[in-house]
């Protein structure tokens, strides 16, 4: 869901007082970057086997992937959204002959779509990428020549997901349980044209800001795979009002992890 403005968890690493002296903030700093490493190979592992539970396979907004946490992948996936022409972009496909458009990395991006959708797609995905998604979400962006905070763009992202009613995500037929941990709200601001030639987008489009729920899946199993979200927020007193997402993806897993 893009809205311009008018006018238009973490690791826990345990600590035993052994000495009594407490451990050091870098040696608390590293164990809990290894803790973080190890559940990422632990579901890595686990997503390899055919048949594993969704819900094993979902990462909170705690984890790291490739170096960065899930809110640097929310705001990345916004770029990403806007860094092809309208006629190209995956959010605007109706039946995921586009999915493939800009993608690279350790990560894939699976779109929504605009505004309310109902959409079904197919589409190939490489062995060995995690898959992020958002439920629903909304962007919050300042047109270029306008003057807006970022605790502005932030606060005015956040009125609808405050309002969501429903959150659904299936994965091969098994639903993921307490949707409501995805939730995603970066600190910062990002430019939404970031990754935008000039003759797609004009520069910058800062300070924007985004909120919702996003799902990050460990790496599938090769094979077919199925995914399904649906989502729904009424906020009638604002400019986003309602919003329904559904949205289906008949994926392929292709190639050797």
């Amino acid at each position: 869901m893009l809205r311009t403005p008018d006018p238009d968890g973490a690791a826990i690493v345990a600590h035993h007082p052994g000495n009594g002296k407490g451990l050091s903030a870098t040696t608390v700093e590293a164990l809990t970057a290894l803790s973080r490493a190890l559940r990422i190979l632990c579901l890595t592992s686990i997503a390899g086997a055919a048949g594993a539970d969704p819900a094993d396979l979902t990462l909170t907004p705690g984890n790291l992937v490739a170096g960065q946490y899930l809110a640097w992948y929310a705001q990345d996936w916004w770029q990403w959204a806007f860094s092809m022409p309208t006629d190209q972009s995956p959010i605007r496909d109706d039946n995921g002959r586009l999915c493939g458009v800009n993608q690279g990395g350790p990560v894939w991006y699976l779109a929504g779509g605009f505004g309310s959708a109902r959409i079904r797609r197919a589409c190939v995905v490489p062995a060995g990428r995690f898959i992020f998604f958002p439920i629903i979400n909304t962007v919050v962006t300042t047109m270029p020549g306008q003057t807006r905070t970022c605790e502005e763009v932030r606060a005015e992202a956040t009125q609808n997901n405050d309002r969501y009613v429903h959150l659904m995500v299936e994965v091969d037929g098994v639903r993921i349980p307490d949707l409501k941990r995805t939730r995603i709200a970066p600190e910062t601001c990002f430019d939404l044209a970031g990754r935008a030639p000039s003759a797609v987008e004009p520069r910058p489009f800062y300070p924007s800001a985004t909120d919702g729920f996003w799902v990050m899946l460990a790496p599938l199993s090769p094979g077919d795979h199925r995914i399904e979200f649906r989502a729904f927020y009424t906020n009638p007193d604002t400019p986003g009002g309602d919003a329904v997402q559904n949205i289906s993806y008949d994926i392929r897993i292709q190639g050797a992890p």
